[in-house]
């Protein structure tokens, strides 16, 4: 679109512009001051008038074709009546020479300067298109989308970079731009930046006062004596301001032209860079009187940026804060110094938004696979998924789509652990298996305390008390191999119960199976089905009955002599291995007895505290996993 020229601006601006031209772009005698022979149809020979672009206090602007080159320009026109008034027309004149001398991209070429029918003086321009930043931004902060989506902020920093260079340029060819503003920068369609309306540009050898002198004779447009002090305009006449309030450095208020320099520049892109930031001016534009007070006094940059919904950059806010100092001499001391911070944030800036862009590519691979995970309990989609968040939160910590998808998944197990789960489980159960061998070393070892006790009784049957010493060292010897095994729970475990449940089989030959072997019996289910799992945690168990159920058994079937007899109501034990002196049978029955009770005891305890480890370590974990997601989520995971 094309920008109408702001009434408010200290000069009017060309707004269209068309191609760059590489041919000699002044005639070498056009005179700054009309002669009567040039009234002719010089204008309408060479430019075919196609209509208004726009129109400004002291000019106008038109889109013409130039047949000469066949290309359409702008053309900037001193508007009718201004014709008579020597300062219009000087000061219109030295805004085309001014401009014409800065030749940088950023800046809109003057192609040709001449003089109209009516003698009205005109230059051309390249005819561009696009959007003033200040049209810009005014969309953005009224909530327009596109617009937003289009120029982000980081497109306008780059910009807003270069129109600082383009200003520096400016400066180092001696010219102050003096009006720097939203509206006098153009972003094309194409990635162009343009600064605009160079009108009331101070060239940095010219006299102090920017009033004109009285009129010289003619001077040809090539003569450099057409820039000295003699064409020199302040943008009004009289006491007028110079410039555009609420941009204007606070030296150019007091109207004293020595002090206006490079830093009013650097003072007005820091407002520009505020403007780009907060979406609102530096200055509030309640009235005249209320934005020179508010330039002459300073505003509290940090209390105006805090009000921003999107947050500002540090680096970007201390930019604007020292750009826009009351006192010029605190300011950068030129655009190169204000430059260089913005190129290093826009270099960081540029990274953050690759792994921005990164990130965004693994949440959506995340929640992709989160999804396959969640509906079909798929480990390897599951295991992808949260893989890909890892990425994501890397690379960006604040992805909120992959913290969320990471939230859900944890808190979300699956219904069947991994298949590494289970293997995992598989050698922690060994491991099990390999402590309690070494602990069944211990056990057997016990076994061995009853075998003086059993033939301090008095033996009846040494083959059995033989037998049962026989079955304690196999035992003890499987224990051993057991806790070196690779998989102990294929054949150490089982024959280390096997053998156990034997030897309390024998060991019921001395009270029979009711007396003393219940309690080990039990011992031994609950040490071995607590190392097992499923269908072997059943047959360990059962198992551990035969101890009893097998001796009971044979010695109903009439295999073994019985071991208790009934007479006149009382029940008798009938040994069959030793004989039951008073002494010794108590010292073996409270033995036993005692060891009934604290071997089952001591083998839940250390289960326990297991469990109990493990449960500490979740929590432990558990707590570190809150770490990761968002504070509002934390109440879920709790």
């Amino acid at each position: 679109m094309v920008p109408a020229p702001d009434e408010t601006d200290a000069v009017p601006r060309p707004i269209d512009t068309g191609e760059v031209a590489d041919a000699e772009t002044v005639s070498a005698r056009i005179p700054l001051e009309p002669r009567a022979t040039e009234t002719g149809p010089g204008l309408l020979d060479r430019y075919h008038d196609e209509g208004e672009l726009g129109r400004g206090g002291m000019g106008e602007v038109r889109l013409c074709l130039d047949h000469r080159i066949g290309r359409r320009v702008a053309l900037k026109l001193l508007r009718a009546g201004q014709g008579s008034r020597s300062v219009s027309r000087a000061r219109f004149l030295r805004e085309a020479r001014v401009q014409g001398r800065l030749e940088h991209p950023a800046i809109v070429p003057v192609y040709d300067l001449g003089v109209a029918g009516d003698e009205r003086p005109f230059f051309t321009m390249k005819r561009i298109g696009g959007h003033t930043l200040a049209q810009v931004l005014e969309a953005i902060a009224a909530g327009d989308a596109a617009m937003a989506e289009r120029w982000t902020r980081r497109r306008l920093l780059n910009a807003f970079a270069q129109v600082s260079q383009a200003v520096q340029y400016a400066h180092e060819q001696g010219v102050i731009h003096r009006d720097l503003k939203p509206s006098n920068i153009m972003l094309g369609d194409f990635g162009e930046v343009y600064v605009l309306d160079w009108g009331v540009a101070k060239l940095v050898d010219e006299a102090d006062d920017d009033r004109p002198t009285a009129p010289r004779s003619p001077v040809a447009v090539d003569d450099e004596a057409a820039l000295t002090a003699d064409t020199a305009l302040a943008a009004t006449e009289g006491r007028d301001l110079l410039g555009t309030p609420g941009y204007m450095a606070p030296e150019q208020i007091d109207g004293v032209s020595a002090r206006v320099g490079v830093a009013a520049d650097v003072y007005a892109l820091g407002a520009i860079l505020f403007e780009i930031l907060a979406l609102q001016p530096l200055h509030a534009r309640h009235n005249l009187a209320a934005v020179l007070g508010s330039t002459i006094a300073g505003v509290d940059l940090a209390e105006r940026l805090r009000g921003c919904g999107d947050a500002v950059p540090p680096e970007l806010a201390a930019i604007c804060e020292r750009a826009t100092r009351l006192e010029a001499a605190e300011r950068y001391p030129d655009v190169r110094a204000l430059l260089l911070p913005i190129e290093r944030f826009l270099e960081g800036d540029r990274d953050l938004e690759l792994r921005r862009g990164l990130a965004r590519v693994a949440t959506d691979e995340a929640e992709a696979a989160a999804k396959a995970a969640l509906e079909h309990g798929d480990a390897e989609a599951r295991s992808r998924a949260l893989a890909a968040c890892s990425r994501a939160l890397a690379l960006d910590p604040d992805d909120v789509r992959a913290r969320a998808t990471l939230v859900e998944l944890l808190f979300s197990p699956p219904e069947r652990a991994p298949a590494s789960v289970e293997r995992e489980l598989v050698q922690s159960e060994r491991e099990t298996v390999r402590t309690n061998a070494r602990g069944g070393v211990s056990a057997f070892a016990s076994y061995l305390a009853f075998v003086p006790v059993v033939a301090w009784m008095g033996l009846r049957d040494p083959i059995a008390l033989g037998t049962l010493v026989a079955l304690i060292a196999v035992g003890m010897i499987v224990s051993i191999l057991g806790a070196r095994a690779a998989r102990p729970e294929v054949w150490a475990a089982p024959v280390s119960l096997a053998v156990s449940t034997l030897s309390l089989m024998v060991l019921s030959r001395v009270f029979g199976p009711f007396v003393l072997v219940p309690g080990m019996a039990m011992a031994n289910a609950i040490g071995f089905s607590l190392e097992s799992r499923g269908a072997r945690r059943v047959a360990y168990v059962a198992v551990s009955t035969f101890a009893i159920a097998v001796p009971a058994a044979l010695e109903l079937a009439g295999v073994l002599p019985a071991s208790y007899g009934f007479v006149g109501g009382t029940l008798a034990i009938l040994p069959r291995m030793t004989e039951l002196p008073e002494l010794q049978s108590m010292v073996l029955l409270w033995t036993a007895s005692l060891a009934a009770v604290v071997v089952p005891a001591m083998l839940v305890s250390r289960t326990r505290d297991a469990l109990r480890d493990a449960e500490r370590r979740l929590a432990v974990l558990a707590w570190q996993l809150r770490q990761l997601v968002p504070q509002q989520a934390r109440g879920d995971a709790r």
